[in-house]
């Protein structure tokens, strides 16, 4: 068994959770890095240019620390899931800290968000998103008071309204 962090792989788990059964075993994107924060992953089935879930991670030696987003298909093998057609792409948001990453329904077809601590700009909480069928172009949104760690986790209210929590 590998021992994370691997060599050319980004950590993730894969499955469906429910009553009375354990998260499976992580498996690991081959995006030949690894990443200098957690990264994180969002699924929609069919969304992303056709594809079901999208991970953000930054690389290792990436210098500009640009968040690196792969899109990807979850296919199912009766007892597990697989990692199917990835395809990655640099985006222009930068961060050195953690990251999170959701998806949500909303009256215009549904999202991907991003919230980053930002490099620059008083090191805010950055927020960013991009159209339930894109997942690898992103536009900012807004930005939150100056954090001392990048956010850790993310809480849906409602279709409009969500909670990232971070520590200040």
């Amino acid at each position: 068994m590998d021992i994370w962090p691997r060599q050319h792989g980004v950590p993730v788990t894969l499955g469906e959770l429910a009553a009375d059964v354990p998260v499976p075993v992580g498996d690991y994107l081959d995006v030949n890095a690894t990443s200098i924060v957690g990264p994180d992953v969002a699924c929609e089935p069919n969304s992303a240019f056709g594809r079901d879930c999208v991970a953000a991670y930054v690389p290792h030696d990436d210098p500009e620390r640009r968040v690196w987003v792969t899109i990807f298909d979850l296919v199912s093998t009766g007892t597990t899931f697989e990692v199917s057609i990835p395809f990655t792409w640099s985006t222009q948001i930068q961060t050195g800290s953690d990251l999170t990453l959701w998806y949500q329904d909303d009256s215009s077809g549904g999202h991907y968000w991003m919230a980053v601590r930002a490099i620059n700009s008083g090191q805010s909480v950055e927020v960013w998103s991009s159209p339930r069928n894109n997942g690898l172009a992103w536009t900012y949104r807004f930005n939150t008071i100056p954090s001392q760690v990048g956010p850790d986790s993310i809480s849906s209210l409602s279709s409009t309204l969500n909670g990232v929590i971070t520590n200040f």
